[in-house]
Order: structure tokens, then sequence, then C-alpha cells
């Protein structure tokens, strides 16, 4: 009867009680420069005292700018650069193969195989590894380039009938890009077999061929340097292959291959390792030693830049060491 009555007071002659369901408020946001950062470390732990031994504050110092720079440009990833020769017919010497155009190259074959191997990408746009044509303009390297990438691997090709021609200076940059890969990857279309001295180089190591059969399908002949270890695969010297396994097993060969030839130089070290090197370097000359208090004060609650808490009268009291925290 109680509760009638109270409807009662809420109705009027001429209207009706609406009832609505409550509505839920808004969530609570909080903006800052540390707001990110504090639900960063506060999601993996990272501020407490059982994770102190696991963190370090990096000095805000010009000259260390450079070591942090150095460890976030040390790619991730395995990057890998190797040349792509065309080879036309009657073609023999090296200054006959290096000046291959796009107009000399009119093998259609050649082009579907080789977009296979390297899809394009615009280098103008291109963000990932380069294989060292970003140093260069479209009117010397051209405008696009070979590439091809997953989750551990980029491998960029230097394609010599993509690259401009006519002057001195794009002559010589097709030279010294090809000169100075391991690994060379040869497209014949040539009677006779290609000659893997051909291509006067120092740093090339190892020469995958490409011969196509009047049958359709493609024979490979594999030559290596003496000092490089006689394991290269999945294709082996004189595999027939056919089209639709050619881009990913002679991928996976070029691969295979460049490794072989870097480790058996004795001064590779992979991109793990790397990376972990420039890390020590930057843990090793930009931390500073820091009290606990003063890292979670500065981040949870920042004061202003003129007040220092290193200075105030708690700053003194002695940090517990991870040791007797997790006790």
């Amino acid at each position: 009867m109680k509760s009638l009555k109270v409807l009662d007071q809420y109705k009027t002659k001429n209207s009706v009680l609406d009832l609505h369901p409550a509505q839920p408020h808004d969530p609570i946001t909080t903006s800052g420069p540390l707001t990110n950062i504090r639900f960063f470390l506060g999601t993996f732990g990272w501020l407490s005292y059982g994770a102190l031994d696991d963190f370090r504050m990096l000095n805000n110092l010009t000259n260390n700018f450079k070591h942090i720079k150095g460890l976030d440009s040390t790619n991730g990833r395995e990057c890998v650069k190797l040349a792509l020769l065309y080879v036309g017919f009657g073609q023999q010497t090296e200054k006959e193969i290096l000046g291959n155009t796009m107009d000399t190259a009119k093998s259609a074959l050649y082009h579907e195989v080789i977009k296979g191997l390297f899809p394009l990408v615009d280098l103008a746009t291109h963000t990932g590894y380069a294989g060292g044509l970003e140093k260069y303009g479209a009117d010397i390297v051209g405008s696009s380039v070979p590439y091809y990438s997953n989750i551990l691997l980029e491998m960029v090709a230097h394609e010599c009938v993509r690259s401009p021609s006519g002057t001195e200076k794009c002559a010589e940059s097709r030279k010294r890009h090809i000169g100075n890969d391991i690994v060379h990857i040869v497209w014949s279309e040539h009677v006779a077999d290609y000659s893997p001295s051909t291509i006067i180089s120092q740093f090339g190591s190892i020469v995958i061929i490409i011969y196509p059969l009047p049958n359709g399908l493609f024979r490979i002949a594999v030559a290596r340097k003496n000092d490089v270890p006689n394991s290269i695969c999945p294709v082996t010297h004189n595999m027939v292959l056919r089209k639709e396994l050619l881009p990913t097993l002679i991928r996976q060969t070029a691969f295979v291959a460049n490794q072989l030839a870097r480790t058996s130089s004795g001064h590779y070290e992979g991109p793990f390792k790397t990376r972990q090197d420039k890390a020590a370097i930057v843990l090793d000359k930009c931390c500073e030693l820091r009290k606990f208090q003063e890292i979670v004060a500065r981040l949870l609650c920042p004061l202003p830049k003129h007040i220092d808490i290193s200075k105030t009268p708690r700053a003194g009291l002695a940090t517990p060491n991870s040791s007797s925290a997790r006790k």
C-alpha cells in the first residue's frame, strides 16, 4: 500500500509516469603525457618492487641519442640483397648483360617469373629494407624495386634491367650494386651455358642460373666458390622445376645460399645478436641510477620541474632490495 501511495504522488491528472532504465555513467578518462606509460608499465607489473631489477631509466642527454638511434635503426628481420640479371640470346660479355634494359628484356615469361619471385614496390613510399637503393634518386636506380618479406625476412633484388641506363652514373650504379651482392640470380635465354665468372665481382659467391626449356620446364644450375659449403638447398645443381614451384624454391635457395656464404666468412651476426649488442650498449652508456620511489613518483604523480624529489626528506629512506621485496 505504501508503494502505491508513492506512485500516486508522481501522478497528475493528465500525465503518466515514465520509468526509464538506469543509464551507465561515461567511463572516467585520464589524459596527460604519462597516461599511456603508466598503463603500459602497470599492465606488465613493472610498478612493483619485484620488477626493480628489470627496470632502467635512461638519461635525457644528447650524446646518448646516437646509441638509442643505433638500436632503433637495427633491423629485427634478416635482410638479404641479391642481384637479378637477364641474359638474352647471344649475350656473353659483362658489358652486354649489364647493358640490358626493359626494352631489350622483352621476354614475357621472364617478367612473369620475376614478379612471382619479388613483387614490385614503390621506392619513394617504401619503408622497409631497400638494399641501399634509398640513397639514390629515381634517375639513378629507378622508381620501383623488387621486394619480398615475411615475419623473419626481407629480400631486395637489384634488377639490372629495371634501373635506368644511358649515363655514366647509371652504369656505375649498376656495377656497384650488383658487384656487392653475394648471390646472383641469372635468367639465361642463350643457347650456351652461362659462365659464373662473366660478372667480375669480389663478393659474388653463388650464382643461381635459370634456363627455360622448350617443354615449359626450367633447368636450374647452381655454382659456388670453393669457400662456400656444398649444402645449398632446396634446389640443387641441374634440378628441373615446374613454373608453379619456381618462385618459392628459388627464393628459398637464394636465402640459404646467402646465409651459407655469410656464415662461412666468420664475420656474420644475425639480427637478434646485433640488436642484443646494441641494447647492451644502451644499458651501459645511457642508463642512470635512481631510487625506486623516485621512478614511481615521477610516473604516478609528476611534480613541476623546479621541485627535485631526490632532495625531499623521505627520499633518503632506504630502498628495499629486490630479494627482500620478494620475501
